[in-house]
């Protein structure tokens, strides 16, 4: 007999990476509209962001306000330490509309934003976390979507 951790029952985002909406070349959606293949620009690719493992959370909460249904998506991660080359880059980014893919320690890759529905993202500093706080976020029509490679 041999039990085996189930990977899939806690999941664990283990990698994180963003590609500004400048850079995409194309974006399609399968016929079932629960995936989508994101092709960058030529020159262009997806950006790593390191994070610190098992800090990073995903929160997709579907909200019914009576006027509307819509999920409010917010990926957020702890990027570790403070030195000035990491912080002017995270402020750069803080600037732009992105689509941002996550990957679970099982495997699975998610993906959220699109050209007409950017996530934004916020950055906060806190001594007490040991680094800053990174949060992808967004309001949209449809949850994460499965990313086809």
């Amino acid at each position: 007999m041999s039990l085996q951790k189930l990977y899939y029952l806690n999941p664990q985002i283990c990698k994180v990476e963003i590609l500004s909406t400048l850079n995409v070349a194309s974006l399609s959606l399968t016929t079932d509209g629960n995936s989508m293949a994101v092709e960058p620009r030529t020159g262009k690719d997806w950006i790593p962001i390191y994070s610190t493992p098992g800090k990073n959370t995903f929160e997709e909460e579907l909200i019914d306000d009576q006027v509307n249904a819509y999920f409010q998506q917010k990926l957020e991660i702890m990027y570790p330490g403070e030195d000035l080359a990491s912080q002017a880059a995270l402020c750069n980014v803080s600037n732009w509309r992105l689509l941002v893919k996550f990957t679970y320690s099982s495997g699975l890759t998610k993906v959220f934003g699109d050209l007409k529905n950017p996530v934004v993202s916020k950055i906060h500093f806190s001594t007490e976390k040991g680094g800053r706080v990174v949060t992808f976020s967004r309001k949209s029509e449809v949850p994460a979507l499965n990313f086809v490679f």
